[in-house]
């Protein structure tokens, strides 16, 4: 797949936090589906995953992690808690990193 020409993006807003995602979204994407999901999309070519450190609680992309990364294009983002202070974009990147159990993040 081209990375400038996706056919479409997985979001991934209301899967790992069911309160938060039923509260804000209406619903929740449990563990099954979302394991479904991902292999769905595998196969149809759709690669790549958008992800944010606020998704269902935080709980996203430790799923995402836990689920496995392979052949995914992971898109992340900085979402800054409040006032921006130096160093906060590293370190959310660090924690992207960590969450994904990976070395890099394809769209930042």
């Amino acid at each position: 797949m081209d990375i400038k020409k996706p056919k479409a993006v997985i979001g991934t807003n209301s899967c790992g936090g069911a309160v938060a995602a039923k509260v804000f979204r209406g619903s929740s994407v449990d563990d099954q589906t979302l394991k479904n999901t991902i292999a769905a999309a595998k196969e149809k070519g759709l690669l790549i995953f958008d992800l944010a450190q606020v998704y269902g609680l935080g709980k996203a992309q430790k799923k995402i992690g836990a689920f496995g990364t392979e052949g995914m294009i992971l898109s992340a983002k900085f979402t800054p808690p409040s006032k921006y202070t130096p160093g906060q974009v590293r370190k959310s990147l660090e924690r992207d990193l960590a969450e994904f159990k990976r070395g890099y993040v394809d769209i930042y």
